[in-house]
Parts: structure tokens; C-alpha cells; sequence
């Protein structure tokens, strides 16, 4: 028997699903949502998405309470953002070594760094 959500289980099988969902289901989006969304706009949630996982890591790192469901949370969202990105790019008849290489100049150009916003400098308060 353990505990998990609140929930007691008595076997491996009862409910795991449902207890994990709520969590789940909380941050994703409908793909619907970010098929509304611009270009630039999805570039734009994409950079957001990968400098939370970054801050997640590093609040890990420095042994800081985080939420570890946030890290699959993050990764889905990226991951759906880039489905749609890739399903734009199918339509407009980009071929996937044409999108390789365009995403392979976009990090050589640092377009997509300047998306991340930047950290806070903590001050000197000395």
C-alpha cells in the first residue's frame, strides 16, 4: 500500500492513471490552441518552454523543492508546439532536410537565442 495524490492504493493496478491525470492535464494545452498561434508566436512559446526546463534543472541542481511533473509538462508542451510548427512547414512544402538546415542556420545566426528572454542579475547588495 503507499500514497499518492491523497489517494490510498491497495494494488499497482487501481487508479494509477487517475491519480497522475489531474497533474497532467493541468499546464497542456488543445492543439487547437497553438494552431491559432502565429509563427512567431509559437517560436516565442517554444524559447519560454525550453528557459523553464533550464530553470527547473538548475532549481534541481541547487537542491531547491520543484515539482518534478513540470519537467514532463514542458517537455509535452515543446513537444506539441514543434508538431504543429513541422505540420505548418509540411503544407507549405518544406521538405525535412530543407527544415534541417533552416533550423541549423537559425541556431548559427542566434535568431532563436534572442527569443529567451534573459535571467535576472541578482544585485550587489553589498
Amino acid at each position: 500500500m503507499g500514497m499518492r495524490g491523497g489517494v490510498v492504493r491497495t494494488s499497482r493496478n487501481v487508479d494509477r492513471v487517475a491519480c497522475l491525470r489531474p497533474n497532467a492535464r493541468r499546464a497542456l494545452t488543445n492543439a487547437a490552441d497553438f494552431r491559432k498561434l502565429s509563427d512567431d508566436k509559437i517560436l516565442d512559446e517554444i524559447a519560454e518552454s525550453q528557459r523553464a526546463l533550464l530553470v527547473l534543472r538548475m532549481d534541481m541542481s541547487n537542491r531547491k523543492e520543484i515539482k518534478t511533473s513540470d519537467f514532463r509538462l514542458h517537455k509535452k508542451k515543446i513537444a506539441q508546439l514543434k508538431h504543429v510548427q513541422r505540420e505548418r512547414e509540411i503544407e507549405q512544402g518544406v521538405t525535412k532536410r530543407e527544415s534541417r538546415r533552416n533550423k541549423k542556420n537559425a541556431f548559427r545566426n542566434m535568431d532563436i537565442l534572442k527569443r529567451i528572454r534573459k535571467f535576472d542579475q541578482p544585485g550587489d547588495d553589498e
